[in-house]
This record gives structure tokens, sequence and C-alpha cells, in this order.
């Protein structure tokens, strides 16, 4: 006996796929962003440049991981980049802010600066990777 999915099937199915790219471009970002400041903590320390430094390549990791988080979640799909972008971003902002907010004990003025950057990262690299165009084949 075989079922006939309608509509309502499809749709279900084409969300839970969304939201495994999401989920993935989201993993990737804050796997990449870790990397990145790790990488840019030891370059600092070993440089002996001031800590402030640090505030500065943390934004800029952070940049980079949203952009790339949007990226990787809009890619296969190549639809709806500033939304997929900016919600693919949003788990990356709140691992952010809950690090700042255990190790600090508040959330400071450097996540209010981070979160919209990171969103606006993330929407940028939802439509370069929706308005990307395909390799041609060559016949």
């Amino acid at each position: 006996m075989s079922v006939i999915r309608g509509k309502k099937g499809a749709e279900e199915s084409g969300a839970k796929i969304t939201l495994w790219k999401m989920v993935r471009g989201s993993a990737v970002g804050t796997i990449l962003f870790f990397l990145l400041l790790l990488i840019m903590a030891a370059v600092i320390l070993k440089a002996n440049l001031p800590s402030a430094a640090l505030i500065a390549a943390s934004l800029g990791a952070a940049a980079l991981s949203a952009f790339a988080a949007g990226f990787i979640a809009v890619r296969p799909l190549r639809r709806s980049g500033i939304v997929l972008g900016a919600l693919s971003s949003l788990p990356i902002i709140l691992v952010i802010a809950a690090a700042a907010a255990i190790s600090a004990g508040t959330l400071g003025r450097n996540i209010a600066i981070a979160a919209p950057v990171m969103a606006a990262a993330g929407m940028v690299g939802g439509i370069v990777a929706a308005n990307k165009r395909l390799k041609q084949k060559r016949r």
C-alpha cells in the first residue's frame, strides 16, 4: 500500500532540509570562530601585543565565522540568503554571549557591538552564497 504525500509532506521535508543546512552552517561557523580565536590569541601573545588587540581580533574572528556560517548554510539551497544567513549566525551569537556572560559575569558592550556585526556578516555570507553562479560545464 503506497502513501501519497501531498504538499504538506513536501513542505515538512523542505523545512527539515533547510533546518539541517542551517545547523551545519552554524556548527562549522562556531568551530571556525574558536579556531580563529585560538590562532589570533597565540599570535597576540607571541608578538607581545596589548590585550586590547584581542578585542579587535575576536570581533574579526566573529565576523569571519558568521560569514562562513551564512555561506555554508545557504550555498546548497541557493535561496533566502538574508534570512537564512542571519538565522545561521544566531547560534554563534548565543554561544559567544553565553561565554562572555560566564567569564565576565555580565554582557558588556563588546557583545552589543559583535552581535549586529555577526548578524550582518551572516546576511552577507548568505547573499553571496545565494547569488554565486554555478560553474558551467565545457562541452
